[in-house]
């Protein structure tokens, strides 16, 4: 339908269009052509094989050994991941009900990686809580206290989570992280303006006039935790780029929940203290078993019967025992260090200082020799094992669609494996998806959400002879499915293409790196047709018509399209000598002169073989190769990579002229050591300056700063000696993924904080 105006009576006005076209494929082939310089114009039928069919598939998709169709969905970036699967759901059975030749079958979903993410995330959260309330019991050996500890927590909380849905965040693993870690803060404030209520009663004060005074005595100092804490975890919520936007929730939750504790600190806990936890003459009793068990004997007279038995009495008789030898303990260790350790220091706080010095430079050895691995995120079981299969440029799209189903197959026998999905035409270079017809894709999922899929992969490396022109190389298993380990080299042409080379022989020399591959994937035949234009002006034929002629017979040319009921259709006029692979008849092809006479394409045209790159990426309008290779098991890629910088800086290693820059999870961990360092000293600068402010000094601010060196020192130190014990005991559950990575490195900033 073309567009033909409009059509003006003196009374209205209309639009006009025009109908031509053919609408099936028999008015096609009945339509004439004319020839130019006969006058003969037959129909299209007489000239051409007219047919209504499909375009050729550039992609070969198959679903346990059936062709078939995968839809992947995506939720809204701010949805509910649970809520979106169940209204997925319900919508796919909907659909299911109306076609019932068609069968829809779900292959995965986010929802069991998220709900055991959030569950282990909440167990340690509630694990995190029981332990606080001990130890505050132990430690401060009054059930009625560690009750308003109990109450303190989930109250904040749930501040925070108000909080949370008032700034549209999602309960996700990194916010439930946030509040799990702030689990021992939350408690700091309300235990600090406790203990100063439970003084001002020991002092003859009551009630309201005990919970004001303890107010005052120590609201400063909880004021000055909360301040303190806010320094150090602001700045994690305002880090630039890719970390920030993925820590930007787990450090405002955790500002959050500290700023609302320090709120119950001065509301609810006095409330709580002064008119029910902490009474005149409560003090933790002290004496042996029996001395004890006596005194609870007359405390339980007010009791019900039920509760005065003797094995409770014995029971209660010995923790109280226990807890009054702990207290001993502890005062015996506070004498020791108020009267022995702390002056011997101060003797020779030289030598002190020095060893202090020493201990937080030996810290940093383990970290410069690698004997704390490095990585962006220890690795997570999504249950799913995907490969990608590359045959050699130029293998047609049904040959690697028949290898890729091969393998598919044979995957199906595997009880392990509850769906395969094979896709021939498209994989993953370690960089980007690439549509090619030498590329296929072979992704096994696992009948158990939560597995790694270990056997699997060495399952489908056994069956390697099923294809024996194709190389096996496992998906990208660092973040975004990408391989953790990358380099993105530009440069010269030629020099880019060598040191690609030699970084990915270096990487596939080394047995803890695996799936090496460089993306440009070597070169592809290509056919070269040139038109020559002195010859096709001798022959009377137009250049520009060889050139169509050429496309027509290998490729295929659009001439028009039809608009039917279901759209519009592409026409396609095209000669089959390329597709059966025919170069005699290819070159045979005629082109019509301006004289009516036929010409050879072989007449005007030269036909030479020259090999093209099978892909080029570009950047910043500049060519690049990226080499990306995966660990083997799990390995830490510091592991990978520490050799492999020693190599690069080694000279006349990278030729002339080349660029290489960090991409994957390399690129990632840079990235936030650089963002987590400048968080880091913007936190200490913070926290400082907030203690000049409280205590009104320059000097004292200092010696509180001066511990942040000695824990960082413990972390550390407590990192390697994991991984040295790793090494006896390859096999404990424990030791593993004991590394620097991104969640260590925000512990070892929560440090600041604590100290």
């Amino acid at each position: 339908v073309l567009p033909g105006g409009t059509f003006t009576t003196p009374l209205a006005q209309r639009g006009v269009g025009i109908r031509s076209g053919a609408a099936t494929a028999a008015q096609l082939a009945a339509l004439p052509v004319l020839i130019p310089g006969t006058g003969a114009a037959p129909p299209v039928g007489e000239l051409a094989e007219v047919g209504d069919g499909f375009a050729d598939p550039v992609e070969l998709v198959q679903v346990d050994g059936a062709p078939a169709i995968v839809v992947v969905v995506t939720g809204a970036r701010s949805s509910d991941a649970t809520r979106t699967i169940a209204a997925l759901r319900r919508t796919v059975a909907r659909l299911a009900s109306t076609a019932a030749l068609v069968r829809i079958e779900e292959l995965r979903t986010a929802a069991p990686f998220a709900n055991a993410a959030v569950n282990g995330v909440l167990q340690t959260l509630g694990e995190g809580v029981v332990l606080t309330v001990a130890v505050i019991l132990v430690f401060l050996r009054r059930w009625r206290v560690s009750l308003v500890a109990a109450i303190a927590i989930p109250a904040s909380l749930a501040a925070a989570f108000a909080a949370m849905w008032a700034a549209g965040f999602t309960l996700d693993v990194l916010s439930l992280m946030g509040l799990s870690l702030t689990v021992g803060i939350l408690v700091d404030d309300s235990i600090v303006i406790v203990e100063a209520i439970a003084r001002a009663v020991r002092r003859g004060e009551r009630g309201d006039a005990a919970a004001l005074s303890g107010r005052r005595e120590l609201g400063g100092v909880a004021v000055a935790i909360t301040a303190v804490d806010v320094a150090v975890f602001a700045p994690i919520a305002f880090m630039p780029g890719l970390i920030g936007a993925f820590m930007r929730e787990f450090g405002l939750v955790v500002v959050f929940a500290t700023a609302f504790s320090l709120l119950v600190s001065f509301t609810l806990a006095p409330l709580l203290a002064a008119r029910w936890a902490v009474r005149d003459g409560d003090v933790p009793r002290e004496g042996t078993h029996r001395e004890l068990r006596d005194a609870l004997a007359r405390d339980a007279e007010r009791l019900p019967w039920t509760l005065r038995g003797t094995v409770l009495l014995d029971g209660a008789a010995a923790w109280q025992t226990a807890l009054a030898a702990f207290a001993r303990l502890e005062r015996a260790l506070a004498r020791g260090y108020a009267q022995r350790w702390l002056p011997a220091a101060w003797r020779y706080r030289g030598l002190v200082l020095a060893g202090a010095a020493l201990v937080c430079a030996l810290a940093l050895v383990p970290v410069a020799n690698g004997t704390i691995p490095t990585e962006f995120s220890p690795p997570v079981a999504r249950g799913e094992v995907a490969v990608d299969l590359t045959f050699p440029p130029g293998t047609t799209l049904a040959h690697t669609g028949a290898g890729a189903a091969r393998i598919a197959a044979r995957l199906l026998d595997d009880p392990a494996v509850l769906h395969v999905v094979s896709s021939a035409g498209r994989a993953f270079n370690g960089t980007t998806d690439v549509v090619a017809p030498n590329l296929a894709r072979v992704d096994a999922i696992l009948a158990d959400p939560s597995g790694g899929g270990a056997a699997v992969r060495r399952e489908i490396d056994a069956l390697a002879a099923l294809v024996p022109d194709a190389s096996i190389a496992g998906a990208g298993t660092g973040m975004g499915g990408l391989p953790p380990i990358g380099y993105a080299l530009a440069g010269p042409p030629a020099a880019v293409d060598d040191a690609a080379r030699r970084i990915a022989r270096r990487l596939a020399a080394d047995p803890n790196a695996s799936d090496v591959r460089i993306s440009s994937g070597g070169l592809a035949p290509r056919l070269e047709i040139t038109v020559d234009s002195g010859r096709a002006q001798l022959l009377g034929v137009v250049p520009d018509d060889a050139a169509l002629g050429a496309r027509i017979a290998t490729g295929g040319a659009l001439a028009t399209r039809l608009r039917l009921g279901g759209g519009l259709i592409d026409v396609v006029v095209r000669e089959p000598s390329a597709q059966r692979g025919d170069l005699g008849a290819l070159q045979q092809v005629e082109v019509r002169a301006g004289n009516g006479d036929r010409v050879p394409l072989a007449s005007i045209a030269a036909f030479d073989d020259r090999p093209q790159p099978a892909l080029v990426e570009r950047e910043n309008r500049e060519r690049i190769v990226t080499v990306s290779a995966n660990t083997r098991d799990g390995v830490p890629i510091g592991t990978v990579t520490a050799p492999l910088r020693a190599a690069l800086r080694a000279p006349g290693f990278l030729p002339p002229g080349v660029r290489l820059v960090a991409r994957g999870d390399l690129e990632q961990f840079l990235d936030a050591v650089a963002a987590i360092g400048a968080a880091l000293g913007l936190g200490v600068v913070a926290v400082y300056a907030t203690l000049v402010l409280l205590y009104r000094s320059w000097r004292l601010p200092l010696v509180i700063m001066l511990t942040v060196p000695l824990a960082s020192a413990g972390a550390f130190g407590t990192l390697a000696l994991l991984n040295l014990l790793r090494l006896e005991l390859p096999n404990a559950a424990l030791l593993q993924g004991q590394t620097l990575n991104l969640y260590s490195m925000l512990g070892i900033v929560m440090l600041v904080g604590l100290v």
